[in-house]
């Protein structure tokens, strides 16, 4: 019998540290050659390059691109360097399960004649089209999309194009909380002006909407007690809404008896028949906390056991809370819930904005509470019959939540807008202005993430539940290159593409001219 053969002899340490040295320079090198290759790939591809601008768009005309800018956005998918895909960062991972291995493989194209066009897949190339309407009838909510990024990555292009499309192409209503100023000259008659208002405005005039602009001594005005607010006969909506104002002016919780003191005074004061047929407000509510009874004595009739509370403890229960809505009346935040809803506000149009540009640097305290009193028209004002498909957009999402007082009141009418065929997207830089505000973050059913910077990614793997991978992947990402992530789904990265007159009015450069 031959003696089986001697194991070869180990190499050297120093021989196999120099082999895993080259090897780990060859990738290194072909990597770079790769990044190097698809940025030259992305900016041969960069949407809008060698196409001019389109004169305005008329209210309801079609937004889809002409033939020249077809045939473009075509070439765009295929790629001139035969990579096709967009130049998205290449996926490297351990052979430890399927899912990291393929992170963006997908079986069925996103591509629902419901949906509204987006961008193309950054790698096979297919079209991806997005709506709440579109994921409903695939069975998945997709009534909440929470969009994230860092500065200049594409979140407010994506937001707007997608708001041109939905209200031009499918017919969609909208309604937008502009927070972010921009400032651009404007010429009109041969003199120009300077400008600043909220980066939406000239969108929602050009595609024929109404646009509402809160500023210091403005006549704007919108009702805290105004009889739409979450529905005529939701009375209860109406005082929860005061009852978190207060709250949030007195930085605590109601005790009990300024809870029962709040229920009774707003009970009668909308009860009570006004000669002038106008709604009550927080002006009539602050006398009413402010007046002292005239026969304290006398037992409160709306207490099942009248002999324990009388008038005057109602009174004296109720008055800190009267000198609260001071402030909203006569102190610093006057001057925007303090009286009778302007008639200007107009609730029909298919696009209504809230312009709080102005407010947020002035008055930022008054933010969350005209966003969270604006919120709850839109029950009132979305449940009338023949109303189509809406769309809520949220620019800087953390003002409605960085309140829990009243973040409570915007999170729990998008959860009963559910069931209004309404759809909520809402983008903010970072994940972590969220986490702390309010629960949106675990109710988005989608989420869409451009680039982030590496401590910003590893809160996306711990909260989110994305991948490795796909964190990796969060931190390469070029202009206008999301990654989706939908239940149910592969993550897709998606390119991003605007045409036509969106160049103009989807300006991340904020020259809206």
């Amino acid at each position: 019998m031959h003696p089986a053969p001697a194991p070869p002899a180990p190499a050297p340490p120093s021989l196999a540290r120099a082999r895993e040295r080259g090897r780990r320079a060859t990738e290194a090198a072909w990597d770079g050659v790769a990044r190097a290759a698809a940025a030259i790939a992305y900016r041969l591809r960069e949407p809008g390059d060698g196409t001019g601008p389109r004169p305005p768009v008329e209210h309801g005309a079609s937004l889809a691109p002409t033939g020249d800018e077809r045939s473009r956005l075509v070439a765009l998918a295929r790629g001139p360097l035969g990579m096709d895909d967009y130049g998205a960062p290449p996926i490297r991972s351990d052979l430890y399960a399927l899912q990291p291995l393929f992170p963006f493989a997908h079986s069925a194209p996103w591509d629902s004649p419901e949906g509204v066009f987006v961008g193309y897949d950054a790698h096979t190339g297919e079209p991806v089209r997005h709506s709440g309407r579109a994921w409903f009838s695939a069975g998945t909510s997709g009534s909440a999309t929470l969009v994230l990024g860092s500065k200049y990555a594409g979140k407010s292009a994506l937001l707007k194009s997608y708001l041109v499309r939905a209200v031009a192409e499918h017919g969609f209503r909208a309604w937008v909380y502009d927070t972010r100023a921009v400032n651009y000259v404007e010429r009109v008659d041969g003199v120009e002006r300077e400008v600043s208002e909220g980066e939406f405005c000239a969108l929602v005039r050009e595609a024929g909407g109404s646009v509402h602009r809160f500023s210091s001594g403005g006549p704007l005005r919108l009702n805290l007690l105004d009889p739409r607010l979450f529905g005529a006969r939701d009375a209860g909506g109406r005082e929860g809404l005061v009852r978190s104002v207060l709250q949030f002016l007195a930085g605590r919780r109601l005790t009990p008896q300024e809870g029962f003191a709040l229920r009774v005074r707003l009970a009668r004061l909308l009860s009570a028949p006004h000669d002038d047929e106008r709604a009550p407000t927080v002006v009539d509510l602050r006398a009413a906390l402010l007046t002292a009874p005239a026969d304290p004595a006398a037992p409160v009739p709306e207490e099942p056991t009248a002999s324990t509370v009388t008038e005057g403890e109602l009174f004296a229960w109720g008055r800190d809370l009267g000198l609260l809505l001071d402030r909203l009346v006569h102190g610093d935040l006057a001057g925007f819930v303090d009286g009778p809803t302007s008639d200007t506000v107009d609730l029909d149009a298919d696009v209504v904005t809230w312009d709080l540009s102005e407010v947020a640097s002035t008055h930022p305290d008054v933010v969350p509470v005209l966003m969270a009193a604006s919120a709850a028209l839109v029950l009132g004002s979305w449940t009338a019959p023949g109303k189509g498909w809406g769309v809520v957009v949220v620019d800087e999402l953390w003002n409605a939540f960085r309140v829990p007082e009243l973040g409570v009141v915007v999170q729990e009418v998008m959860k009963k807008a559910r069931t209004l065929g309404v759809e909520f997207l809402g983008a903010t830089q970072h994940l972590v202005d969220m986490l702390e505000g309010g629960s949106f973050v675990s109710d988005a059913d989608i989420v869409v993430s451009f680039r982030q910077e590496p401590v910003n990614a590893r809160v996306f793997g711990r909260h989110l539940g994305f991948s490795d991978v796909e964190v990796d992947a969060l931190e390469q990402l070029g202009a206008h290159q999301a990654v989706w992530k939908v239940p149910g789904e592969p993550a897709r990265a998606v390119q991003h593409v605007l045409h036509g007159c969106e160049q103009r009015i989807a300006d991340t450069s904020q020259r809206l001219v």
